[in-house]
């Protein structure tokens, strides 16, 4: 006789490469008996939530997303005090913090307006801005 896990494991393979079989295939195809079959829609459906039932005669692969869902724990994010400096927030996340001189020049860089895009003219083929200016 085999192993019920065994069977469960080539009818996870099979819903993987098909998305969808009717429960009288998987009789026919791995021999099960109407309890084989219950006890099988019960791991599949309940305990491990990789398929889904389609009106009692097919099941539906959802696959290991939402396993991943279920069963895995929430990543717990660090806590940051009220008012954190960008050092303080590199400490807490465990990154290296931007030195003074980086900072200074990036927020002189955010200050800048963007340059404005250039154009080749009509006349001479001369460079010009999007506002018409050369």
């Amino acid at each position: 006789m085999r192993d019920f896990y065994d069977v469960l494991d080539q009818v996870v393979a099979l819903l993987r490469r098909c998305n969808r079989v009717t429960y009288r295939a998987l009789k026919l195809q791995f021999k099960l008996d109407d309890e084989a079959l219950e006890t099988l829609q019960d791991e599949l459906l309940k305990a491990q939530r990789l398929a889904v039932d389609e009106e009692g005669e097919v099941l539906f692969w959802i696959g290991d997303t939402a396993t991943a869902q279920t069963h895995s724990p929430p990543t717990p994010q660090p806590e940051l005090p009220p008012a954190t400096s960008d050092t303080q927030v590199a400490q807490v996340l465990s990154l290296p913090a931007v030195p003074a001189a980086d900072q200074r020049w990036m927020q002189q860089a955010s200050r800048r307006p963007a340059p404005l895009p250039m154009m080749r003219g009509a006349a001479y083929g001369q460079p010009q801005d999007a506002l018409g200016r050369r």
